[in-house]
């Protein structure tokens, strides 16, 4: 050889070379997949999750079944039943039971499509609509939607407000695509 070394120590000393280079490349490997993976909030492992069956636990205790339909900025659609679905607000989950990771195929998400888009579509139906916050459940239909709350005739006839940003869950049945 004319590097002078013995040739069985320059076997070893190549076979050691390709070894730690076999574990660079996996470590290298390892930490893209790492930094891929924090990269991926919620909104996105929901939207490659769709028709999923899903059991979501909210913040304020509030829980809800149902498989996943669509998923806005704010809010994920569950059919809990034929007609019957239930929003609940992205940031307000605790826990959810069957999501799946993000692929690697992008969708993207409608950022006008907020709570007061759903609730007026509420309102112009005329559908009846459940609102679960942290502290209270109320029912009723939507009157009408300002920039930041919902006004709402409660079954019992009495009219109340509603602040958006307090939504967890949003119960309707019968509202049309």
């Amino acid at each position: 050889m004319s590097d002078g070394l013995d040739p069985a120590i320059s076997r070893l000393l190549m076979d050691l070379s390709d070894r730690l280079a076999t574990i660079e490349s996996a470590q290298l490997e390892a930490e893209l997949v790492e930094a891929e993976r924090s990269s991926v909030g919620i909104t996105e492992r929901l939207t490659s999750s769709l028709g999923a069956k899903m059991h979501v636990v909210m913040q304020g205790g509030h829980s809800a079944d149902g498989v996943l339909q669509d998923v806005s900025a704010t809010w994920a659609r569950l059919e809990r039943a034929q007609a019957h679905h239930v929003f609940v607000a992205i940031a307000k989950i605790a826990v959810i039971k069957g999501l799946g990771r993000a692929s690697h195929t992008h969708r993207e998400v409608d950022i006008r499509r907020s709570w007061g888009h759903v609730l007026r579509r509420c309102g112009a139906q005329g559908v009846r609509v459940r609102i679960c916050s942290a502290q209270r459940e109320i029912t009723g239909r939507v009157l009408g939607v300002g920039k930041d709350v919902v006004d709402l005739e409660l079954d019992d006839g009495s009219r109340a407000a509603v602040v958006l940003d307090q939504i967890e869950t949003l119960d309707t049945w019968g509202l049309a695509s």
